[in-house]
């Protein structure tokens, strides 16, 4: 069958399709969601890349108007930098969402631009999840439903904010706040966490378009700048992973034989040990897990 490949805001950072944008609260999530709504708008560059023009609709469901305006007016743009730019601060929940943006996806008035909808935030458009029990299917449903969007839509970017939990796991995904409902249903994710005093930024998912997935991000003019790859340095190991290499110093071991040993579950011992697999740490050798040469 003859396809097209799949459209790009700008690569590798923005696609089609849904993407988990995920933080601690104050972190500067929506600081980065506005970058991309105003360089997608004038077609500038997002941490580096080049960006296409887009049309841009701007679910601000967590910011007022007051917030939204001082927040932009920090970043030090041009009013012509803003402009169709729709920006919208309350939202029908839920699927009558989901058809709002649909109508909006029908009305625009230049459809030969690639459409961006920034949701802000998950938990604000989403329906309350059930109180207990099936909590994997609700939140798959809560994404799922945008991602249905972006499938009859095809080029349709859908981004949108969300949580990590308080405790911060070796494996960035397993901290984003929910059930990997979540994730299974989106197609990328960009995971944003303060390590010591810097920023590192975690992506991934089905259309991520790199061999790289961390990379480090500084502060500048109100918004993020690329500072390079992430460093997996010595100040990035956890006391937990400290644990497995002692561990394993002593001779080859199984996931499972880790998890007994440290106290752990044995599906967070299996993320911690892909973690470090990633930061090239350990390395899997016939017998289990073995330290990297």
């Amino acid at each position: 069958m003859d396809m097209p490949d799949p459209v790009f805001l700008c690569r590798p950072w923005v696609s089609e399709g849904v993407a988990l944008i995920v933080g601690r609260p104050k972190i500067g999530k929506t600081t980065l969601l506005r970058q991309v709504a105003v360089q997608g708008n004038v077609g500038g560059k997002l941490l580096g890349s080049d960006c296409i023009s887009a049309e841009v609709l701007f679910l601000s469901l967590e910011e007022g108007p007051r917030l939204m305006r001082t927040k932009l007016r920090s970043m030090n743009l041009s009013a012509e930098a803003l402009r169709g730019i729709r920006v919208e601060f309350e939202w029908p929940q839920g699927l009558p969402g989901v058809e709002r943006i649909r109508e909006w996806l029908q009305a625009r008035p230049d459809p030969k631009r690639m459409p961006v909808v920034i949701v802000d935030s998950l938990t604000r458009f989403r329906t309350p999840p059930p109180e207990r029990g099936m909590a994997f299917a609700a939140d798959y449903e809560a994404v799922k439903m945008l991602a249905d969007l972006a499938k009859e839509f095809p080029g349709l970017a859908v981004l949108v904010l969300h949580h990590t939990t308080k405790a911060m796991p070796d494996d960035p995904v397993a901290a984003i706040s929910g059930t990997y409902g979540l994730t299974a249903a989106a197609d990328n994710y960009m995971i944003l966490l303060k390590q010591g005093q810097k920023f590192r930024l975690h992506c991934g998912g089905r259309l991520w378009a790199s061999d790289d997935a961390d990379f480090e991000l500084v502060r500048e003019a109100g918004g993020w700048a690329l500072g390079g790859l992430w460093s997996f340095g010595v100040e990035s190991i956890s006391p937990k992973q400290t644990q497995v290499l002692d561990l394993l110093k002593a001779g080859a071991k199984t996931a499972a034989a880790l998890a007994k040993a440290t106290g752990q579950e044995d599906s967070a011992m299996r993320h911690m040990c892909a973690a470090m697999e990633r930061k090239g740490l350990i390395c899997r050798i016939a017998n289990g897990w073995g330290i990297a040469q």
